[in-house]
């Protein structure tokens, strides 16, 4: 058996991809299963090195519009030339040397992709691998326009897969599984998140002082870091009993986030750029409350490695109602409080009343925090993987 990791996503170490990637190798390693993986063809070098990256993809997943601009997108240009270019990108490997015994891993592709990769598994006729398919998270469907077209898009790659019990697609919830099932016209199975490195730390109690709040990730639109400066200042003005911990990385055009952030002369303390591991999971151990502003539209299907890791520690969060997030929330009776809209009084006044009942809710995070690592962790993932291909 030898592995074969897919991840056109795969380029430098911001998201989960290059953490749950050196998981999987480790994971591999310690069971002595060779492997290689496979990621975009512009990866950062001492990733590549780091990992022994095949670096291979033109178009990063996240690649989706071959316009000029934003708005001069294309679907079904760009749905015929990105899944042409990852076909041709995968006929460039010797085929010769993935046998029917080993596994290929995909770690998601989006719909411009999805085409592409089944063109190119009928290639391997009656000699196919096992093909692990993670599918990406729906909320891609109405990442486009018209949902129809996402769907639609989707179906007609889906639909070219080759019908044989050696292909397994996956998701993360039983909502989205339905919604890909429908598209594919099979069975789509759940799997968990695969949660990396997160142990958590010897329970001990909460030493005084202000609460905690702490944001962390990419800043964009998506994650709500448009609202944090008007948070703050209603939280200042109500005298809670709070100091924000903020972490800017990555701003997309935000730049007036920090500069509004930085006229506060106390309570708030900035994190800039790239975190180490270390220093992002201390932020993340210290917290009190992790503090997801997200917008509904972009996370209603979509997991979260935040809210993950914080669920797996036993933190207590503020999340955006009728999404994955608080359907895990819930599923697990976790500690933490959800808005149902993106207005800002709405985000604080969860906000607000986590703070008012902490010691309720911090209670509840903590109970819950075994069953959901029980399910969410990386060797339960990869243990699926070699069950599915024994």
């Amino acid at each position: 058996m030898f592995f074969h990791i897919i991840d056109s996503g795969l380029k430098n170490r911001m998201g989960h991809h290059y953490h749950q990637n050196k998981a999987m190798a480790g994971f591999l390693e310690k069971k002595n299963i060779p492997y290689q993986i496979y990621g975009a063809k512009n990866i950062e070098k001492d990733i590549a090195e780091e990992l022994d990256v095949t670096p291979l993809f033109r178009f990063s997943l996240y690649s989706v519009n071959l316009g000029e601009t934003p708005g001069a997108s294309d679907y079904r240009r760009d749905f015929r030339d990105f899944n042409q270019a990852y076909f041709d990108d995968l006929c460039s490997l010797d085929m010769s040397k993935i046998k029917e015994e080993d596994v290929i891993l995909l770690h998601t592709a989006n719909y411009n992709q999805m085409m592409g990769f089944a063109k190119w598994l009928q290639k391997f006729g009656d000699k196919m691998p096992y093909v692990f398919v993670i599918l990406p998270f729906a909320d891609f469907l109405i990442r486009v326009s018209n949902v129809n077209i996402g769907s639609e898009l989707y179906h007609e790659g889906l639909s070219h897969l080759p019908k044989t019990d050696k292909i397994l697609l996956t998701s993360t919830e039983d909502k989205i599984c339905r919604i890909y099932s429908d598209l594919a016209g099979r069975d789509v199975s759940i799997i968990p998140v695969p949660i990396v490195d997160f142990v958590p730390p010897p329970v001990s109690e909460r030493k005084s002082g202000p609460l905690r709040i702490t944001y962390l990730g990419h800043g964009r639109t998506g994650k709500g870091t448009q609202y944090l400066s008007s948070i703050v200042r209603r939280a200042q003005a109500d005298n809670l009993n709070v100091e924000f911990h903020i972490q800017l990385s990555i701003l997309n055009n935000l730049e007036d986030v920090r500069e509004g952030l930085e006229r506060f002369d106390k309570g708030v303390s900035i994190y800039s750029g790239k975190l180490s591991k270390e220093k992002y999971l201390n932020l993340m151990m210290d917290a009190d409350i992790i503090f997801l502003p997200y917008k509904k539209i972009s996370y209603m299907y979509s997991t979260s490695g935040v809210f993950t890791e914080a669920m797996s520690l036993g933190k207590v969060v503020v999340v955006p109602g009728d999404t994955w997030i608080e359907r895990e929330l819930i599923k697990y009776n976790g500690g933490g409080k959800s808005f149902q809209n993106d207005k800002i009084r709405e985000i604080y006044g969860a906000l607000k009343e986590a703070v008012e009942d902490f010691e309720t809710q911090s209670k509840k995070a903590k109970a819950a925090a075994d069953d959901f690592r029980k399910w969410h962790n990386m060797d339960n993932f990869m243990n699926m993987v070699l069950e599915f291909a024994s």
